[in-house]
């Protein structure tokens, strides 16, 4: 009898628990993501659509979700997450400067569009050209923490960009064999902005050169004060600078690297494949001319072996690099031992 008895009592406290632990489960449930009877959703977008590599919806009682954006269009959804406020924050990828949180409040059963958000771009620009064309094999661009950008400049045209993030940067320039590396510059980038860097010229590698080279501009003849002379297999590199008071008066006449064509004693076209510059530096403007290019070289003696050349040239250029017009140089030549 008394068995019987304690059985009934154990299965009367038994219920009376679970009457007591039921509903208390089904209050959870009602804020729980499994019942979406208090949950909504947020969609929204990035731009451009690579810009964001995640998304974070950061509820107001601490709970985090985080969606991706897709990559094709840019759109990201978080689905069946509990109503109530919420920040949204965004993680940028390389390249990219992180927008300023957005708020999002989900409602009960709805969707809380949020965006277009335009993100953007850390990147700037840097543009400049090499002169010869393909005297430069690499740029290089270092930032402050070390950070490198290269790029390999066009042959058809000298011309480089380089796409970087914000800040100021060292240039160093990686000459091919023959050449001198020009000097570093250091220049300062703006986000979304392009920085111009000035005509980079580039000197041929040489020796002592000793002689005379002269020619005519405007009418008035010049006698270079520095000269120039590269001669290895069938390049050939010829230059002289003239001062002219402030100013820097500077000729030079090449083989296209990329036809070298030199062989001694003979007329040589200038403009192909010869190339000519005419360059005037130290003025408030300076005058820059080069390609297209028309005009002659004749050498009239050259010896390898004694290491001399001697010849005349006459040559027209047009402006580049903002100058305008074109410039006449006549009556040139040059007697060199280089």
């Amino acid at each position: 009898m008394k068995k019987k008895l304690y059985f009934r009592l154990a299965y009367v406290l038994l219920n009376a628990f679970l009457l007591f632990l039921i509903p208390a489960c089904e209050d959870d449930d009602t804020d729980s993501l499994k019942t979406g009877s208090k949950t909504g959703s947020i969609t929204g977008s990035v731009f451009p659509s690579v810009s964001i590599s995640s998304v974070e919806a950061l509820h107001s009682g601490g709970a985090k979700h985080t969606a991706i954006p897709d990559p094709s269009g840019g759109g990201y959804n978080f689905s069946n997450i509990a109503v109530g406020n919420y920040t949204l924050t965004f993680t940028p990828a390389d390249g990219y400067v992180a927008p300023a949180p957005v708020p999002a409040n989900v409602s009960e059963g709805s969707t809380t569009y949020v965006g277009p958000t335009t993100v953007k771009s850390n990147l700037g620009a840097i543009r400049g050209q090499i002169s010869p064309f393909t005297a430069i094999k690499n740029v290089v661009a270092t930032n402050s923490n070390g950070k490198t950008y290269n790029v390999i400049p066009e042959s058809s045209n000298g011309q480089f960009t380089l796409f970087v993030e914000a800040g100021t940067y060292t240039l160093s320039f990686i000459p091919v064999n023959g050449y001198d590396a020009p000097a570093e510059r250091s220049v300062t980038v703006i986000a979304e902005g392009n920085t111009n860097v000035d005509l980079v010229n580039v000197s041929k590698t040489v020796n002592t050169v000793t002689g005379t080279m002269t020619w005519v501009f405007n009418g008035v003849t010049y006698s270079a004060t520095k000269l120039q002379c590269t001669i290895i297999g069938g390049e050939l590199f010829i230059a002289g600078d003239a001062i002219n008071g402030n100013n820097t008066e500077h000729v030079d006449i090449e083989t296209n690297p990329q036809l070298p064509v030199f062989s001694g004693v003979g007329g040589y076209k200038i403009g192909n494949p010869l190339m000519a510059h005419y360059d005037r530096s130290g003025a408030m403007i300076p005058l820059y001319y080069g390609f297209p290019t028309t005009g002659y070289m004749t050498v009239t003696s050259f010896s390898s072996s004694a290491r001399t050349i001697k010849g005349i040239f006459e040559f027209s250029a047009t402006g580049i690099h903002g100058t305008s017009g074109t410039v006449s140089i006549t009556n040139g030549s040059f007697d060199l031992s280089y």
